[in-house]
């Protein structure tokens, strides 16, 4: 029997139905405190930039970038996720000024830096958005440290929208790809420490409902 069941076993049966709600409650918040612990992790960076800049007479040539930062192309501490990931089925869809779109296939990108020769255009287009979709291929992920946590969805949509002109000005404007994490383990030292949390709150309970008597 580990000791949190002893102190269960020890506890309980002196505590009121009141202060054993209470108890319940405590140990509630602290388990799930203990293991789950939101987070997010960035995947990568989708970015707008000059490819070729304009030249007094002719325009120049700008270009989307489709950075996947994981596996071999992990930088810490920004892009923590160590094993590589693929971003399955990605797309890239532009709305212009006017309000029409333009979707782009790109298929499944493994860890890398990608620049789509699709996705050139010209620096008079005047784009007023970029969305990228894509699929996590797992959702289990290792981060820097062997720090396991696992995604909340599969599901990738990053929104590029312009800073603070009606257009995207390239080396300017980018968006973080970043995915919603949670911790599903508990690292094994803080047993001890969970297990001397719920002594102590069935301690203070006891302590309370005698001094109430």
């Amino acid at each position: 029997m580990s000791s949190l069941s002893r102190t269960l076993v020890i506890f309980l049966p002196f505590l009121s139905l009141v202060a054993r709600r209470r108890f319940w409650h405590i140990l509630f918040l602290t388990v799930t405190g203990a293991i789950f612990a939101d987070a997010s992790a960035i995947v990568g960076v989708f970015s707008y930039n000059t490819l070729i800049p304009a030249a007094p007479g002719s325009a120049g040539v700008d270009d989307f970038e489709i950075d996947n930062l994981t596996g071999p192309f992990t930088i810490a501490p920004d892009f923590p996720i160590a094993n590589p990931l693929t971003l399955q089925n990605s797309t890239v869809v532009l709305t212009r000024q006017g309000g029409s779109q333009q979707t782009f296939v790109l298929g499944d990108l493994v860890a890398g830096i990608y620049t789509p020769i699709s996705l050139q255009i010209s620096s008079l287009t005047g784009v007023t958005s970029a969305l990228f979709t894509a699929t996590l291929n797992q959702t289990s992920l290792t981060l820097i440290g062997g720090v396991p946590v696992q995604a909340t969805s599969s599901a990738i949509s990053v929104d590029l929208l312009p800073a603070s002109s009606p257009s995207l000005v390239p080396d300017s404007d980018f968006a973080l790809i970043s995915i919603d994490t949670q911790t599903t383990a508990i690292p094994e030292p803080s047993l001890g420490g969970l297990e001397l949390g719920v002594g102590f709150a069935a301690l203070y309970l006891l302590k309370l409902q005698r001094s109430r008597q």
